[in-house]
């Protein structure tokens, strides 16, 4: 029987596990420095650290000496500093308060993967497949430190039990955790970013190609599909029976990704040459089309976030976005809003990916 969860407050710093971290060695050579909207590190590389307490949703790891961990694992630790996580509030400057639930502590030393709380088809894939990769990669290594099993979110996505699957992974290799409480764990072993505001690092985009790649004869795919988000809440196209109209007059057929497995998903991909549809997690399919395909991401009218753009880039994809026009009020920062999508305007923008060598655009609808 599981004790009651014990209350927690405490103050801490914001810090990276490059710093806090037991450093025990680099999976790639290379890191990267992104200065963008934000100063970036991708460098991945494997840390261990011990008696700490893992805090979910998005995974920071607070230490003995209250040094609070999310630079380097987070997924979006710029949510985390500006105060997104009710539990997690900045006090000025690298400060922190934190008022958590904390639940039963984790006594065996573990791989630490966690996941993404909101089951995210393109954060399951991208930040956190290459991560089983690496368990599986490490694993003697791990076994010399008394790390057995992956520590994984309970009650993921089905394509989680794929990926595992594919790796021939197995139930006895995996903790389930609860991913709405902190935990105390002795000793875990985690492997930092591979990606992160949609900047990706080579080390994932070899393991993503390594693991799936484009089957036999896929250099002469010929299939074009429009990615629907008819079965989401969020970012629909409401004029989508006008545009799915005009893309199958021109051989462009529809899918609805959320409806299909794993494998389905993966097959009918890799015989994409071209890729149409609304920002969502359908679009991450084109990690399993043939280099070269054309990808058009659809927008509202609001500022576009980039991770298809940097993901079609390091794929080798030819690709642009197309924003949608406003609707005669100031600009949108709803990502999420439903919206129009002008069907000559995207006919026009594939017919430009078609001529060009290479395309990461952005414009308006």
């Amino acid at each position: 029987m599981m004790a009651a969860p014990f209350p927690l407050r405490r103050k801490a710093r914001f810090t990276s596990v490059f710093e806090a971290g037991r450093f025990l060695g680099a999976l790639h050579p290379q890191g990267i420095w992104v200065e963008d909207a934000h100063t970036l590190r991708l460098f991945p590389a494997l840390f261990v650290l011990n008696d700490v307490l893992v805090i979910p949703p998005d995974w920071s790891v607070l230490t003995n000496d209250d040094r609070l961990i999310v630079d380097g694992i987070a997924i979006n630790p710029y949510l985390i500093r500006k105060g997104r996580f009710p539990a997690i509030q900045p006090t000025g400057g690298e400060g922190c308060a934190l008022t958590l639930e904390v639940g039963d502590p984790i006594d065996e030393p573990v791989f630490f993967v966690g996941g993404d709380c909101m089951g995210n088809y393109y954060h399951w894939l991208v930040d956190f497949f290459p991560r089983l990769v690496a368990f599986l990669r490490l694993r003697p290594r791990l076994r010399a430190l008394g790390i057995l099993r992956i520590a994984l979110l309970r009650d993921p996505p089905e394509v989680v039990f794929a990926l595992l699957a594919h790796l021939g992974l197995r139930e006895e290799d995996v903790l389930w955790i609860d991913g709405n409480q902190p935990r105390p764990v002795r000793s875990l072993a985690l492997l930092s970013n591979v990606s992160q505001y949609g900047y990706i690092h080579p080390f994932a985009v070899e393991t993503l190609r390594a693991e799936f790649p484009p089957p036999p004869g896929a250099g002469a795919a010929k299939r074009a599909l429009y990615v629907s988000r008819r079965d989401a809440n969020a970012r629909r196209i409401r004029n989508e029976e006008e545009l799915t109209a005009a893309l199958a007059a021109r051989g462009i057929e529809t899918v609805v990704p959320g409806a299909l497995s794993f494998d389905a998903q993966r097959r009918l991909f890799a015989e994409a040459c071209v890729i149409v549809g609304p920002h969502g997690a359908g679009l991450t399919n084109m990690l399993f089309a043939p280099p070269g395909a054309r990808v058009v991401e659809l927008w509202p009218d609001a500022p576009p976030l980039r991770h298809f753009a940097f993901l079609a880039r390091a794929l080798g994809h030819r690709f642009t976005a197309l924003r949608a026009a406003p609707t005669g009020a100031d600009p949108s920062s709803d990502h999420n809003a439903d919206f129009h999508a002008d069907p000559t305007r995207v006919l026009t923008a594939l017919e430009a990916l078609e001529n060009e060598e290479g395309a990461d655009l952005f414009s308006n609808t």
